[in-house]
């Protein structure tokens, strides 16, 4: 149970003399079982899943403890999307991931937040999840984890950003994952100019990552 609150104890925060956040521990992501629409998942064609269907994924211990060094570097961003390096999003880069490791059955890692419009969401306490986007391939598998039954597991992980919201998928991630949603929200307002959206719409036509966030965070 501690591990699930410490990113919201401020003795692991601080505050430098430029202002900037870091956050000692965090945990990123976690091997346990989270929902996902069928149109969500890599290959969903080719495994048969229905697109409006909900579909129950294991985060595999041994994927997640493979993938750590691959999130040590990567962004953190205000909202969820594909990025690379030809076309970085520096509009809505907020931060930075290092030192992340595996401690079953959590990702952990330190934060450093430089931007202080996201600093303040983080301690006002509206933005305190950091959902992942991450590449990896599904396979048929059926099982149960801590009493959760899941049809799908997830290997071959590959991180590609964290972003900042309001609804998890991974509830011990606080401060990505966040849960599919059939409600409508209001719109986020974005920092980014009209021809990064586009360049946004582009990106998710052609990559197909895990955006642990709902839908409606995405768009």
């Amino acid at each position: 149970m501690t591990d699930t609150i410490l990113a919201l104890d401020r003795s692991v925060r601080r505050i430098d003399a430029d202002g900037h956040l870091f956050v000692e521990r965090c945990i990123l992501s976690a091997a346990v079982v989270s929902p996902y629409y069928g149109r969500e998942i890599p290959g969903a064609e080719a495994l048969g899943l229905e697109p409006d269907k909900i579909y129950q994924l294991y985060r595999d211990a041994d994927a997640l403890r493979a993938a750590a060094e691959t999130i040590n570097g990567k962004p953190i961003l205000d909202i969820h999307q594909p990025i690379n390096a030809e076309d970085h999003p520096k509009q809505i880069t907020v931060g930075s991931v290092a030192n992340a490791k595996f401690e079953a059955p959590d990702l952990v890692g330190e934060l450093s937040i430089w931007d202080g419009e996201a600093i303040k969401s983080i301690q006002d306490g509206l933005n305190r999840y950091v959902p992942a986007g991450y590449a990896y391939r599904a396979i048929p598998e059926a099982g149960e984890i801590d009493g959760q039954p899941y049809t799908l597991k997830m290997v071959d992980i590959r991180f590609n950003h964290l972003a900042l919201v309001e609804n998890p998928r991974v509830q011990t991630a606080i401060i990505g994952d966040s849960a599919p949603t059939q409600t409508k929200e209001k719109s986020m307002a974005v920092r980014v100019p009209m021809s990064a959206v586009a360049k946004v719409a582009a990106a998710l036509k052609s990559v197909r990552l895990a955006l642990d966030a709902s839908e409606e965070d995405v768009k």
